[in-house]
């Protein structure tokens, strides 16, 4: 029973599939947990416990069933196929994969195509399981050779994300560029460190805009521990409230060619910093350099649109 309304790709791998031996298909629809949220407390001496920030969004869970009907009428052929299946869907959803794409695929009402997708990561791998009869909430391999797999994933950062950029181009220092956010929602963004010769350890990030008559300027220093911002610098800022040690606030890591390793934590956002794109509104963005006296970098910005749904 496929949904014909929705497709599922799940790192790289669509769920609708076929091939000589067995036909894959959604089996249902998936199950999208709401999103939920944690109020920031700070305890002020003298007064007491009170809300401070804004919310803090959950991770939230999603999960889907798998059929796969194998095409292999005789048995015990048939159920050596299956076993195959079986053992290729284990790899497939597999935790090992560490935080992959879950993309949903669908038409608007102008058949319009909209593409979004959640950053999962799996709870664990589909076990094996033989069932000679089942029914409805039976996982596993039936005597019929068909298959049914649960996969149950969580989405860290809660909310469906736009595959097409909004913005996605180089910005160097005194060069402000102007972006907008179609999505329904304010929006952080990605941006990995270019060409650089700068010998400073400090980039600052400023936003401004005007939103119900009130002009609001945003600014974001952004700290390279080692001293300067390598190239192939990545930081990921997806949230107002972003920090390190939060899971859905910031990223960043650097491959260095050198060791063959990555490293973590290299441009360091400054929580006193508050850096967004709120959705509709033009925003004017300029990068700046300081901590140093020569040399010069640019950065590659994107700006992804992002959902409450799919």
């Amino acid at each position: 029973m496929a949904n014909e309304e929705l497709s599922l790709v799940y790192n790289g791998n669509p769920i609708e599939y076929d091939d000589p031996n067995v036909t894959r298909t959604m089996y249902g629809a998936p199950e999208i947990e709401p999103i939920t949220y944690e109020w920031r407390e700070e305890t002020f001496p003298g007064y007491g416990v009170a809300i401070a920030g804004e919310p803090v969004p959950l991770p939230r869970g999603v999960s889907f069933t798998v059929e796969s009907r194998i095409k292999e009428a005789t048995f015990p052929l048939a159920y050596r196929y299956a076993v195959n299946e079986s053992n290729a869907l284990s790899d497939i959803f597999s935790p090992k994969h560490g935080e992959v794409r879950l993309r949903f695929d669908r038409l608007d009402v102008d058949d319009d195509p909209i593409s979004r997708y959640l950053r999962v990561l799996s709870d664990y791998a589909p076990p094996w399981a033989w069932k000679p009869q089942g029914g409805e909430g039976e996982f596993g391999v039936r005597g019929s050779a068909r298959i049914r797999t649960r996969v149950s994933a969580v989405a860290r950062f809660p909310w469906f994300v736009d595959t097409v950029p909004c913005f996605d181009a180089t910005v160097t220092p005194s060069q402000p560029v102007i972006i907008t956010n179609p999505g329904d929602r304010w929006v952080g963004f990605q941006m990995e460190v270019g060409a650089s010769t700068y010998n400073g350890n400090t980039m600052t990030l400023t936003t401004t805009y005007t939103l119900d008559g009130v002009d609001v300027v945003g600014i974001l220093s952004i700290i390279f521990p080692d001293g300067t911002p390598a190239q192939g610098t990545v930081l990921e800022y997806w949230d107002p409230a972003a920090d390190l040690g939060h899971p859905i606030g910031a990223r960043s890591f650097f491959f260095d060619v050198g060791t063959q390793s990555w490293r973590r934590a290299v441009a360091v956002p400054q929580s006193n910093g508050w850096l967004s794109f709120p959705p509709g509104v033009p925003v004017t963005l300029s990068m700046g350099l300081s901590g140093g006296s020569s040399g010069t970098t640019s950065i590659n910005l994107r700006v992804t649109p992002i959902y409450e749904g799919f």
